[in-house]
């Protein structure tokens, strides 16, 4: 008897311990529709490709059927590739934001020469208190520009120096009292004020003239 209980015992502590680490984002459901048809909310172009029965019935290689992809019923950490395009036409969706973009020859227009027509997109964390993300991903609610660098294998993949992967730092969460060193074009957040102004030549476009291109700014409400 005092053996089945230890089992059973065991038993139930371990289940927690199994559903935890079962525990991952689910799967985003796929469909297709036309080319050019509107995406319904929730959803966005993943892929796309030719069919000669469907959508037009072209005869000639036309990428006329979109794949699309369900984004909001994915949870928080969750991670996207997306086409290009389809991130500049419905603008990432709200809670997501840009890290990485690629080119992919057999996918999103099917480009035979570099053209980086695949993004990834994360969705926000609540936890998450930095995220490096590209520049021109739109700024996740709650967060602000701290700093900025040059990434020549993400965000557009410049060959040249420019500062296309940014800092963007939790300031929601701050409890009042709290300062923080962020770039100066960022906008100030309410219940914020800038309390001082300085120039960092490792920072924020990284000036080499004199330019104040950092401020302080401080949570007073």
């Amino acid at each position: 008897m005092r053996r089945l209980l230890g089992v059973i015992v065991t038993l139930l502590m371990t289940v927690p311990l199994a559903v935890a680490l079962g525990s991952a984002p689910a799967s985003a459901a796929v469909s297709t529709i036309c080319a050019g048809s509107p995406v319904p909310s929730g959803w966005i172009e993943t892929n796309d490709s030719w069919s000669s029965s469907t959508c037009g019935r072209p005869s000639t290689l036309v990428y006329n059927v979109w794949q699309i992809s369900s984004y909001d019923d994915q949870a928080p950490g969750a991670s996207m590739a997306v086409c290009a395009a389809a991130a500049d036409q419905v603008s990432t969706p709200s809670g997501w934001v840009v890290t990485n973009d690629t080119w992919a020859a057999n996918s999103c227009g099917h480009p035979s020469t570099l053209f980086y027509n695949v993004r990834t997109i994360y969705q926000v964390r609540a936890t998450d208190t930095s995220l490096a993300i590209c520049d021109f991903s739109p700024m996740p609610a709650g967060f602000i520009r701290t700093n900025d660098t040059w990434s020549a294998t993400t965000c557009g993949h410049p060959s040249t120096l420019f500062y296309n992967s940014w800092t963007a730092t939790r300031y929601d969460n701050q409890p009042v009292g709290t300062v923080l060193s962020v770039c100066s074009d960022a906008p100030v957040p309410t219940g914020w004020a800038v309390t001082a102004q300085a120039w960092a030549t490792n920072r924020c476009g990284h000036p080499t003239t004199n330019f104040d291109n950092v401020m302080s700014i401080k949570r007073l409400s």
